[in-house]
């Protein structure tokens, strides 16, 4: 009888799914897009006091495997070879020992951009400008449609925090990186 209703099961979904007559619109209708977090990433940014150009204010690098959140979302049916697109939805900088004299308003702007081993290639994820007013945490314009699957295919993801001054820092910056994008 079990038997009977596993096959009977089977081939109502084999039925459901007939129309859509390739893998991949089987697997558009079978996959949910989601969102994911790259987790905190921390860095320091040195004293600075160059306000006459953009600067890289920090550099850090993250072990990440995304295929290994793909397959925990979806129950291990889907990993990256069989998403379309990673797009960076937010990113979040925040500074984790500021005091009056040095935050973020002592930046004009930021850019966060990733690389990676297989792709050293950098790729702006996120840049905009930071208003002149205390603050410890921004979050940064995410660059509209940035698909960022071919650098998380990779296991080493190297993140760069590039940033004109407003006016120059007296103490070195603890600050943490945040990622957020979508899977699809």
């Amino acid at each position: 009888m079990k038997k009977q209703i596993t096959l009977m099961a089977g081939a109502a979904v084999m039925l459901a799914l007939m129309p859509l007559n390739s893998c991949d619109k089987i697997k558009d209708e079978l996959f949910k897009a989601f969102s994911a977090n790259s987790g905190s990433v921390n860095f320091s940014v040195a004293i600075l006091s160059d306000t006459t150009r953009q600067v890289k204010a920090g550099e850090m690098v993250q072990q990440y495997n995304i295929d290994s959140i793909i397959k925990a979302e979806t129950g291990g049916a889907f990993g990256i070879d069989d998403i379309d697109r990673i797009i960076v939805e937010e990113v979040k900088v925040k500074v984790n020992n500021p005091d009056v004299g040095n935050n973020l308003a002592n930046f004009q702007d930021g850019t966060v951009t990733l690389s990676s081993n297989t792709n050293p290639t950098p790729l702006t994820l996120a840049t905009g400008p930071i208003p002149d007013v205390y603050a410890d945490e921004r979050v940064l314009p995410a660059v509209s449609g940035t698909d960022i699957k071919g650098y998380l295919k990779s296991n080493t993801l190297t993140y760069t925090y590039n940033a004109k001054l407003r006016r120059p820092t007296t103490k070195a910056l603890d600050c943490t990186l945040n990622v957020k994008f979508r899977i699809e």
